[in-house]
């Protein structure tokens, strides 16, 4: 139970059960301890959540910004999925009507942000790598050390790691996918 060991240090009133975690939409976050700016090698990195209901908010899922410096994922506002690691609202979006699922930002490389859904790209987006200096937050956005933007979803899996290739990106999803077969919440 060490913050070095990138427990998560959950605030707010989240609900906790067999389908995950569900924030309140009001003050909810979870703390995963991760910095990307030290965790992360340059030019290549990763954070996914596994979304189990459809909500339609510019609200995000997991995120860190920094004055000029952003990672995030945002599923699903204003019908847009968002995917940015890169500077601050140079993000890019695609089409999304649906929430559910699993959702990536990654970047592969020194140019271009890659925003996924179940596996698939779906955003390519050229921009510059930045990395944030402050934790990663599940739920909601640390903007510059302040939790803001708080989600109402239902997150049954969340991911930080290395940067995956497309192959490799749909054979995770496909695991995590049926992962979540298993236990009678999959989407």
């Amino acid at each position: 139970d060490l913050d070095a060991a990138f427990r998560l240090g959950f605030n707010g009133g989240w609900t906790h059960d067999s389908n995950g975690i569900t924030a309140n939409g009001t003050n909810t976050f979870a703390n995963t301890f991760f910095n990307p700016n030290t965790g992360f090698s340059a030019n290549s990195g990763s954070i996914a959540v596994y979304i189990r209901n459809n909500v339609d908010e510019i609200r995000y899922d997991m995120a860190c910004t920094q004055t000029t410096n952003e990672l995030m994922i945002l599923s699903r506002g204003s019908n847009l999925q968002y995917a940015n690691y890169g500077p601050n609202a140079a993000y890019g979006t695609a089409a999304n009507l649906d929430s559910r699922g699993w959702f990536e930002t990654t970047r592969i490389g020194a140019t271009n942000t890659y925003g996924r859904k179940n596996g698939v790209t779906v955003i390519t987006h050229a921009e510059t790598e930045n990395r944030p200096n402050f934790n990663l937050y599940i739920g909601a956005n640390n903007n510059g050390g302040v939790a803001a933007n708080f989600a109402s979803k239902n997150y049954a899996f969340a991911k930080i790691g290395t940067a995956l290739s497309d192959a490799n990106a749909l054979l995770e999803y496909q695991i995590i996918q049926q992962f979540q077969t298993d236990l009678a919440r999959n989407v």
